[in-house]
């Protein structure tokens, strides 16, 4: 087996059709490759349609993790997982059908350990006129298929060598998605300690899926609190102390008024820039700097 292809689902609800129906339409042998199906303990119906999948094609097996945790189901997938190369997609997205051919190519040719995609924003819920059309969407710069010296890849789309991954110390389960908790950098200290050993980062912009732009995520409040969060969950990543309430003030204050004016004067002056675009760009770094101090 060369390829194990991890699907971790929790509370998906029908959605989770449009993802494993994209699988279905992988071009590449399927003796080559499993796409493993894990259940973190859903309660919406999520399981019944996995488990119907599983049981209606080969390809397809049914796994339940009971924890609540997107690291520890990732992390009891890799071990359960056959494959040479394990490949994480997540339960939102739509992996494109030469996804496999394209990422065996990669791998045959340069033969990395590690290897981000691409995702391209999946508007299923419908787009709000101040979120841009690439939303989400980044190429880190590459025309084809290279190294990463800084970037890490995100977690909608990579793959590791197997002997690799279970090597290193795995997605830390105090980081991550767990539940209904919007949590981040699981990922991000991963690829730090991966590429702290020498391993290459490598990324593909042709290696694409689509990824779901999620309800809640069309909302600013969203925006403003994924920021936190990233504030407070790089804390965590990087080993740092909590802000002092003296810095985050400071810090605040002069970021607002270096950055409000600009933004008033593109909300008066500039075409399809919106209230909600100027309330984002000048609250951002102060959402990341509260996530920084409160912790």
């Amino acid at each position: 087996m060369k390829y194990s292809i991890l699907i971790c689902s929790y509370n998906r609800g029908y959605l989770i059709k449009h993802c494993l129906d994209a699988l279905l339409e992988l071009n590449f042998d399927k003796k080559l490759y499993e796409i493993i199906l894990i259940d973190n303990n859903s309660n919406d119906g999520s399981a019944e349609i996995m488990k119907e999948y599983a049981s209606n094609y080969d390809v397809f097996n049914y796994m339940f993790v009971e924890q609540k945790s997107l690291s520890i189901a990732r992390n009891e997938g890799a071990e359960a997982a056959k494959g040479d190369y394990i490949i994480y997609i997540d339960d939102d997205a739509l992996i494109s059908s030469n996804y496999l051919t394209r990422l065996d190519y990669v791998i045959e040719k340069y033969a990395y350990k590690v290897i981000g995609g691409v995702g391209y924003p999946w508007y299923h819920f419908g787009k709000p006129k101040w979120m841009r059309e690439d939303f989400g969407y980044s190429t880190k710069g590459l025309n084809d298929v290279g190294v990463l010296q800084k970037e890490s890849i995100s977690g909608f789309s990579m793959c590791f060598e197997r002997n690799t991954l279970l090597s290193s110390s795995l997605f830390s389960i105090h980081l991550g998605m767990s539940g209904d908790k919007v949590a981040y950098g699981e990922e991000t200290a991963l690829i730090f300690e991966l590429r702290k050993k020498g391993v290459e980062i490598a990324f593909d912009p042709k290696l694409e899926v689509k990824h779901l732009v999620a309800k809640h995520k069309l909302k600013l409040s969203w925006h403003l609190q994924m920021y936190k969060a990233h504030g407070r969950d790089n804390l965590s990543i990087w080993g740092k102390q909590k802000i002092s309430s003296s810095t985050f003030l400071k810090v605040s204050f002069f970021k607002f008024w270096k950055i409000f004016p600009k933004s008033v004067y593109k909300f008066l002056f500039t075409k399809n820039y919106y209230f909600n675009n100027m309330i984002l760009d000048t609250f951002q770094p102060i959402f990341y700097l509260y996530g920084k101090y409160n912790g």
